[in-house]
């Protein structure tokens, strides 16, 4: 994250911008080579999960990526975003084509969007990357409705409740464990059409539930003096290896 120029005078200081190194201990970045790893076309956001395609091209986004767990975590350091927009003060963005490192291992300060609680387990938003928490192995809510197939487009017919987001990762009978929404085809969120990333074939009309969030290694470890967990505040995730 890139800053400004100051303008205000705490009483005290904050224990961490999210995306910080949370301790000295061991830590273990994601293994890159000579022109890999770069931020994609949209840019990569700092202290969010990241996905990284075959081709290097790094996302917030699980759209495009070679794999359903994020790739990495992109910390906080020293010149990785950039204030590009005029007169700008704050970033988190690393630009289009810039190196991207991202985090395999180690222990962050992180915001979270939901109460995080000590010994529950991380999740990445995957379309976004935003982190929110939960028990191990929980799916957390997202749309759920009826839904037919035919190769890689789910039509949905009804809308039960919440919506359907590209990067939802879809589970119905007979659709493969990790498929995932690619794009929209005539529905916006609820009843129309939806391209996948594998093709299940021809399927008549059954339930079907979306999840924006897949669960990462990463688990919470604690709270800085006073914290409680609550939704926005910083807590610390640690993943040993």
């Amino acid at each position: 994250m890139t800053l400004g120029f100051q303008q205000t005078v705490n009483l005290q200081q904050a224990a961490a911008v999210a995306g910080d190194f949370a301790s000295a201990n061991p830590r273990a970045s994601v293994v890159s080579h000579e022109a890999t790893l770069v931020a994609g076309a949209a840019g990569v956001t700092v202290a969010r999960f990241a996905w990284a395609t075959l081709a290097g091209l790094v996302s917030n986004s699980i759209v495009g990526a070679t794999t359903n767990k994020p790739t990495g975590f992109v910390h906080r350091r020293q010149g990785a975003a950039l204030i590009t927009a005029y007169l700008g003060e704050v970033s988190s963005l690393i630009p289009t084509g810039f190196e991207v490192t991202l985090m395999a291992t180690g222990d962050y300060w992180i915001a979270s969007s939901t109460t995080a609680v000590i010994g529950q387990k991380v999740f990445a938003n995957t379309g976004d990357g935003t982190i929110a928490t939960a028990a191990a192995g929980a799916t957390i809510a997202g749309f759920v409705g009826t839904a037919s197939f035919a190769t890689s487009v789910m039509t949905v017919t009804v809308a039960t409740s919440g919506t359907v987001k590209v990067g939802d990762l879809v589970t119905s009978a007979g659709v493969a464990a990790g498929t995932y929404v690619t794009s929209f085809g005539t529905g916006t969120g609820g009843v129309g059409t939806y391209n996948l990333s594998t093709a299940p074939g021809t399927i008549a009309a059954q339930a079907v539930t979306t999840t924006s969030y897949i669960e990462t290694d990463f688990t919470i470890s604690g709270f800085p003096v006073g914290g409680t967990g609550a939704i926005g505040e910083l807590s610390v995730m640690s993943r040993v290896q």
